[in-house]
């Protein structure tokens, strides 16, 4: 019969303390005191693309330092605004309607001349498109 034993080894490791802020939920950035000393913080920050640089990386980093942090990387996750005010473009069903809500996004101004050419896409079948395109090709 064989006896079997067994003992711990204590293998060094790094502590990492991990954090991810929702702004675009309207979450702020707080982080705890508590296990930041000696450890590789990694903080995750969704926001909004334009309001990306209301965070700052620095003074993040800076504090954390101060309360003992070994390392600090910090990833901002920018998310467009238009992604979410895009939901009236995908809602309308003419191609006329979705160019004008895009410009209106975009605060452009759409020529009358791209708005018919529009109208005059949607009117033709798909055959008529390809004979068109073959013809000015």
């Amino acid at each position: 019969m064989y006896q079997i034993t067994s003992r711990f080894i204590e293998t060094p490791c790094k502590k990492v303390a991990r954090y991810a802020f929702d702004m675009t939920a309207g979450e702020k950035i707080t982080i705890p005191f508590e296990g930041i000393s000696g450890s590789t913080v990694r903080i995750d920050v969704t926001t909004w693309q334009d309001e990306a640089g209301m965070v700052s990386k620095e003074t993040i980093t800076e504090n954390l330092t101060r309360w003992g942090a070994e390392s600090v990387d910090i990833r901002i996750i920018r998310i467009p605004r238009e992604n979410v005010r895009a939901e009236a473009v995908l809602k309308t069903d003419r191609l006329r309607d979705k160019i004008q809500k895009m410009a209106e996004l975009r605060e452009e101004e759409v020529s009358w001349s791209t708005l018919m050419k529009a109208e005059s896409l949607e009117e033709r079948k798909p055959d008529e498109l390809i004979e068109a395109i073959g013809r000015a090709a």
